[in-house]
């Protein structure tokens, strides 16, 4: 008796549930959904950032170092204001940026007299990488290591240089809000912490 309770139970369950209110599925972002570009998740962005840059529903694409995105297409930086397609007020939906490389020493340089770089120093994430974040890029980005490595390019360990978190600190313009830029020790910490391959210690 009891298990044949358990079924009408288990049925008229059923029927309430599948008769409920039904949460039509979300279509797939493509060109006739989407004017701007479409991200790896399926949403469909603006396409006009330098790390969502596209147009007409294709793939975001993320812009090169020395790139913009303009009309939904990576173009390279021709003077002017480079970073005009980043909005000048931080979103919380979209906490990304990039722009021009311009580096002031990036290990190599013409006839050193053989001086050179001594090589990247050992840096800790925790004890130096994070305090620079904390103080000059938590006003507009919330960013934190898992969302930095690999991510977007923001930071690609062992390679600076192809790391916009390291090639934007470059800019003067960075931080916005009136912060000073980071200083030539800051940005080399930066850089010797991607050459050490961006560890988590």
């Amino acid at each position: 008796m009891r298990a044949s309770w358990f079924v009408v139970i288990g049925f008229v369950a059923g029927v309430a549930i599948s008769c409920g209110p039904q949460v039509p599925a979300k279509p797939p972002c493509g060109a006739d959904n989407c004017a701007g570009c479409c991200s790896d998740t399926g949403d469909c962005l603006a396409g006009s950032a330098v790390f969502e840059c596209g147009a007409g529903g294709a793939t975001c694409q993320v812009c090169a170092a020395n790139q913009v995105c303009n009309a939904g297409a990576c173009a390279n930086f021709e003077g002017g204001d480079y970073d005009a397609s980043f909005p000048d007020a931080p979103d919380a939906s979209v906490n990304r940026d990039a722009g021009t490389f311009n580096p002031t020493d990036a290990g190599m340089s013409g006839n050193d007299g053989g001086a050179g770089d001594a090589g990247p120093q050992n840096v800790s994430y925790s004890a130096q990488i994070q305090p620079i974040w904390d103080a000059k890029c938590d006003a507009c980005h919330s960013w934190n290591y898992d969302n930095l490595i690999n991510n977007n390019g923001r930071v690609v360990p062992g390679m600076p240089n192809s790391s916009t978190m390291y090639t934007r600190t470059l800019s003067a313009d960075m931080p916005r809000g009136g912060s000073a830029p980071l200083t030539a020790t800051q940005q080399t910490l930066l850089r010797d912490w991607i050459l050490n391959g961006a560890p988590r210690n």
